[in-house]
């Protein structure tokens, strides 16, 4: 129905629905509902239909039914399909709304809703009442109406959405039904729509005030916002196209008309300092840097030849216009066909570049497909703040309209008043003696800190991006380091690095838009600044670490720890207390607006009491003084305005600032008390354990008397409420922490569903990027699922997965039905990776990839298990490791960079740089693991004609990584020039290895060797660079098996160790003769990631669909699939694999799915059509046959040849083009 609103507001399209139970009571009293009288558009399902076959309908109503209701001798309308459409006009475009009601026991509406979003190819709305349950928008308490049956019921409703590319705009977890028997609530009623329309989506939210009577449905209220909006040119410098040699010459030269570098002593010296750094910067941009201009009209797929047809057209329509009074002038018709083929020429571009995109992605772009996929939708423009409701000073309601008012609300909601100060007769406390100051900062210092920034993140106010320091630190470092110490000596501050900006962007996924709490901040700061916090922040965290400041249990923002530690010693501390026959409970603390609340001052007096050094306390109230920020939302910004209290998110230093700041919180509970405190950053849980639920509350509660705050109880039984103060507190059944939902007896079912439902939405999202007949390659499709969507779905695992064992004669234990889940979302997956079709077998799709990515956590494994176990002691168990045979990596084992990631050469230049060098040592390293061992060897030659040789072989096969056995080659290359040096003064060394990974380790860019010969060969070019008064030593990248003397004579040498070859002790370093390799963790994920292929492929064996196929293919494995099709196009690889399955639009194929009468041959009715009847014996293609197969010789005649030879998927792609079949695939 379409209503005249009451109220009507132009710029807003209001939407109401509701199922009325086909009760006139409930139609009348929702159609005279105060606020539903206001709706643009009523959507109903299930109507009131009186004997005529009529609804009810208020004056000034137009109703609209379904296409057959009211004609003449057709059936009631509860016959037919229950879908109605309408379009509706609005600046932002037609946009269409189908209304739905779709049966409990059937999917029959779902494919005319198919059929409509195919027919539109615009804005669309779909809503209803789709009677479908599913984790994806169900609560996770409902997990009993998740069965396997549900789930399949619900699947062509996923279909329809994912591939539509529609978004869900009722946030999950509302309910819209209330049983009438059962009193519960659940979600049968669902919104749905474009993924551009969300951007102008202000609310979308159940009435249950406005629920009438004799229904049990709740009306569902989407409010959009459609006034138009205009983009703005913005020119900005495209850094990506600076020309950094040229910005160089100028930034040197203007750095050498500086001012001398005199020692600052106040602001006013230190403001004029950082300006005139600041100007020469902005000069060398200037010139070094082409202009990015970007307008509303830019498009990436516009093309010099739609120029061409908009020119034209537009000529032929002004002299169409022209002669309209003359209908037979041949101009119209030539206008008409102009006009249409110029329609065409867009969509066929646009889709052109679409596709071309797709086929093309590579190592880089394919990360920004990732991107589309991760990134809310969006239509290109900017997102616009709607009204925001607040509530004024004398509690009075109001609505802010204009910018100004906006701002002011948004920032009083972002940057909450600093608190009272404190009353001036409180005594001073007493503070322990300050640690002692660290030396002042060094350019090493702030080479780590540029080094380590992202280079094109989003800058601050003065526009400058972290590339710019990262390409020039060696000519600003002897400038800003003077600004720095100067900056903590004097605790001044630079004016200019007060100001921030800060981008309004709205959070996903909440009903109401026209609230500021539905929005969030994103401070962007002067990139320049953030070198100096970073410095500071690498100290502080240094300094913390070393000295205790924060409590052990504060797992956030600090090295080597995450969340999953906090998550462990969760469970484990509840499931030890229940192992003792006790009862635990978990006081989980919601800190609202944790780093704008922070309270500078209080931030002082705890920094004081832990005994920070004074130069940093004075330094911090320094730069979190006199702080402005502008706000930026729509194409609005707003004028400086005041921030008195917080911290800065985003700031390096917001992290441990505020862990310093709440570290009196977590220190709270005493240990010896059965009290524990787990904290991630402002995630605060408080956890005891007694005999009984009571004791434990009166701890809690002794607790919160210390520090007061907020409760959220998750307990294993029915427990009494708990009352703080005043406060009565009702214990709920599960609570969400750090992403994985605690329920009281810790079996996980809710977060199990809800990782099914992060599954089933990241599976369907491949389909934006791999069609059937265009998209991405199956290789870089299955790279972003396993990169992108396994992790996201299977976050914490190791805490809420147990791993499936079984013993002979029992049922299977731990996460068995996830397990079993987890299939249908790695099936929905490969199809779409492969472009399989739907009846391909689950069997054939895991058995293309080298490995199911969960293939392990499905298996069987050994285990007996005690009482209560906690997650890691199954973990262990399952993978049959111990934690002592694990090599212990220490927090700091991963330092920040000193040197810039340069990337390393390409093949050929380095092979040139290789014969070209004329070092006085050139050392090349190489190392082996095979069958015959680990081994690693050394070959130094001088310049005058001296050779040294050395290698060792370090252990059996899978003892140690390829990694670290190529670090140990580079160990022994340190060792031959240290001995060289005893006799020989060298001037400089070349040593050679082609593991860039070793370069990389080294150098402090990566990690995954072990720590302790990272050590030992560090030490080792440490001293060889010391020796001969010092010699500089190289390590450089050399490509293996390239024909380069010196890498094949230390790769023969390697195997010759690996072999038995032993060499005297003088030539091999101490610490490799003694080392003993405990268990690196990345060699024995190698070793679990080999044993889940070995599983994998036995799976495939011992199936039947592996009996088939090797009968039709002997010797052919399915795994190298991906690696035989990677050169082809998506539609080609798609048909290569419909082929090789026989799941594909064959008769023979077709009759078995019930889709046509006969599996015989419509050419030939001889014999059923297979694949192998189509491209080898059907008459009807006799002549192509001979033409792109027989005449190439009788192999080309042979399925297992055909279909698997590389030199063969050419002529068999021109035989089906030719024969005219599967013209969509072969185009």
């Amino acid at each position: 129905m379409i209503a005249h609103p009451h109220n009507p507001d132009p710029s807003r399209l209001s939407i109401w629905q509701l199922n009325v139970n086909k009760s006139n009571e409930a139609q009348i009293a929702f159609a005279h509902d105060p606020d539903a009288r206001n709706a643009t558009v009523v959507a109903i399902q299930e109507p009131y239909l009186d004997h005529l076959n009529s609804s009810r309908a208020p004056p000034g109503w137009t109703p609209i039914y379904p296409s057959h209701h009211h004609l003449k001798d057709q059936l009631r309308s509860r016959s037919f399909l229950d879908v109605t459409a309408l379009k509706v006009q609005t600046p932002a475009g037609p946009i269409l709304i189908c209304n739905v009601y779709n049966p409990c026991d059937a999917n029959t509406s779902l494919p005319h809703v198919s059929t409509l979003l195919r027919a539109h190819r615009g804005h669309v709305i779909v809503l209803g009442d789709f009677n479908r349950h599913h984790p994806d928008w169900d609560e996770s308490r409902n997990a009993h109406l998740f069965t396997s049956a549900a789930l399949d019921l619900a699947q062509p409703l996923l279909d329809i959405i994912n591939g539509n590319f529609l978004s869900m705009a009722l946030p999950r977890d509302t309910p819209t039904l209330q049983s009438t028997s059962t009193k519960n609530y659940t979600r049968p009623d669902n919104v749905f729509m474009s993924a551009p329309l969300t951007e102008s989506l202000i609310s979308c939210d159940t009435a249950p005030a406005s629920r009438p009577p004799c229904t049990n449905h709740f009306p569902v209220v989407t409010t959009l916002d459609i006034s138009p909006t205009e983009a703005p040119r913005i020119t900005k410098p495209n850094f990506k196209k600076t020309d950094w040699s040229e910005f160089r010459r100028v930034l040197g030269k203007a750095l050498d008309n500086l001012p001398g570098l005199r020692r600052i002593n106040n602001q006013e010296e230190i403001d004029s300092r950082v300006g005139n750094i600041m100007e020469t910067i902005y000069e060398a941009v200037r010139a070094s840097t082409p202009d990015l201009r970007l307008c509303a009209w830019s498009k990436r797929w516009w093309s010099p030849e739609l120029g061409a047809h908009r020119k034209l057209a537009r000529s032929l329509a002004a002299r169409s216009y022209r002669a309209r009074f003359d209908r037979d002038n041949p101009i119209h018709e030539e206008y008409r066909l102009q006009r249409n083929r110029f329609s065409q020429a867009i969509k066929d571009a646009k889709r052109k570049h679409w596709e071309d995109f797709l086929e093309e992605l590579d190592e880089e772009s394919m990360w920004t497909a990732a991107g589309y996929l991760s990134s809310e939708p969006t239509d290109g423009g900017r997102a616009r703040v709607p009204s925001l409701r607040y509530t004024q000073p004398d509690n009075t309601p109001a609505s802010a309209t204009d910018n100004d008012t906006k701002s002011r609300v948004l920032m009083e909601s972002f940057f909450p008043p600093a608190p009272p100060p404190c009353q001036p007769d409180t005594p001073t406390p007493q503070h322990p003696t300050p640690v002692p100051e660290p030396h002042e900062l060094q350019t090493r210092h702030v080479r780590q800190a540029v080094f380590s920034m992202k280079p094109h993140k989003a800058p601050g106010p003065d526009g400058i991006p972290a590339c710019v320091y990262i390409q020039s630190v060696d000519l600003l470092e002897d400038h800003l380091l003077p600004i720095f110490r100067a900056s903590l000596r004097h605790g001044i501050y630079p004016t200019e690095w007060r100001k921030s900006r800060t981008i309004v962007l709205s959070k996903p996924g909440k009903p109401d838009y026209s609230i500021a709490k539905a929005y969030r901040p994103i401070a962007l700061l002067n990139v320049i600044s953030k070198i100096l916090y970073a410095c500071v922040a690498n100290r502080l965290n240094s300094l913390a670490e070393e000295h205790g400041w924060l409590p052990d249990h504060h797992f956030g923002g600090r090295s080597g720890r995450t969340t999953t530690d906090a998550l462990h010693l969760l469970a484990k501390t509840v499931k030890d207390a229940w192992a003792t026959k006790k009862v635990a409970s978990s006081l989980f603390l919601n800190v609202k607006g944790a780093f704008p609340h922070a309270n500078p001052l209080r931030l002082a007096k705890n920094m004081r009491q832990l005994g920070v050094p004074t130069i940093y306390v004075n330094w911090m109230l320094a730069k979190l003084d006199g702080r402005t920020t502008c706000l930026a939302f729509d194409d609005y910004t707003s004028p400086s305005l005041p921030i008195d209290n917080g911290i800065d998110q985003g700031c390096p230093l917001s992290v441990i600032f505020y862990l310093l700041y709440n570290a009196p919180l977590v220190r709270i509970p005493r240990p010896r008390s059965n009290e524990l405190c787990i904290a991630y950053i402002d995630d605060v849980t408080f956890v005891v354990w007694g005999s009984s639920f009571e004791e434990n509350h009166r701890d809690l509660v002794a607790m919160m008397s210390r520090r007061g705050g907020a409760l959220e109880c998750s307990k294993k039984l029915d427990c009494p409420p708990l009352k703080i103060r005043d406060q009565i507190i009702t214990p709920v059944k599960s609570h969400t922490l750090l992403g994985v939902i605690f329920d009281q007896t810790l079996n996980w079912r809710e977060h199990c569903d809800k990782a099914l439902a992060k599954g089933q939405k990241w599976a369907g999202q491949l389909n934006r990027l791999a069609r059937m007949s265009y998209g991405t390659s199956a290789q870089t499709a299955r790279r972003l699922y396993r990169s992108i969507a396994v992790p996201r779905f299977s976050y914490a695992a190791d805490v809420w997965f147990t791993p499936v064992s079984t013993t002979p004669g029992k049922r299977k234990s731990g996460s068995v039905g996830f397990a079993t889940r987890l299939a249908r979302i790695q099936s929905t997956a490969a199809r779409a990776i492969l472009g399989a079709m739907r009846s391909t077998p689950a069997i054939c799709l895991a058995a293309v990839p080298p490995s199911h990515p969960l293939h392990r956590a499905v298996a069987k494994c050994a285990t007996g298990r005690r009482k209560f176990p906690p997650p890691l002691q199954n973990i262990l168990r399952f993978a049959g490791v111990s934690p002592t045979d694990f090599e212990h990596w220490p927090l700091d084992r991963r330092p920040l960079p000193s040197t810039p990631p340069e990337p390393f050469p390409d093949r050929d230049t380095a092979m040139s740089s290789a014969w070209a060098d004329t070092a006085h040592l050139q050392v090349f390293t190489d190392a082996t693991a095979g069958r015959l061992g680990v081994a690693a060897a050394a070959v130094l030659w001088e310049s005058g004609g001296r050779e040294l040789r050395t290698g060792l072989r370090l252990g059996d096969a899978g003892s140690l990584s390829v990694l670290d056995a190529e670090i140990a080659g580079i160990l022994l290359a340190a060792h031959l020039v240290i001995t060289a040096q005893e006799d020989t003064i060298v001037d400089d060394v070349s040593i050679y290895t082609d593991s860039q990974a070793a370069i990389s380790c080294i150098n402090n860019h990566s990690q995954g060797a072990s720590v302790q010969l990272l050590k030992a060969t560090c030490r080792a070019i440490r001293l060889a660079k010391k020796g001969s008064g010092g010699t500089p030593i190289r390590i450089r990248w050399c490509p293996g098996h390239a024909g380069v003397p010196g890498n094949e004579a230390a790769d023969e040498e390697a195997n010759r160790v690996a072999s038995g070859l032993i060499y005297p002790p003088h030539l091999i370093p101490k610490f490799l003769t003694e080392f003993r390799p405990t268990t690196n963790p990345a060699t024995c994920k190698k070793a679990m990631k080999a044993g889940n292929r070995t599983l994998a492929e036995a799976h495939w064996r011992a199936s039947d669909a592996h009996a088939k196929f090797s009968t039709k293919y002997p010797n052919i494995s399915p795994r190298h699939f991906l690696a035989h099709s990677h050169t082809l196009t998506r539609s080609r690889a798609t048909l290569l694999f419909r082929l090789t399955t026989g799941h594909i639009q064959l008769r023979q194929h077709l009759f078995r799915l019930k889709l046509v009468d006969s599996p015989k041959c419509e050419h030939c009715r001889d014999e059923s059509e297979t694949v192998t009847h189509y491209l080898f014996r059907c008459p009807q293609y006799a002549k192509q046959r001979w033409e792109h197969l027989a005449s190439r010789g009788t192999a080309f005649l042979r399925p297992a040849f055909l279909l698997h030879a590389s030199c063969a998927l050419e002529p068999l792609f021109d035989y089906v083009k030719d024969t005219g079949r599967f013209a969509e695939l072969v185009r």
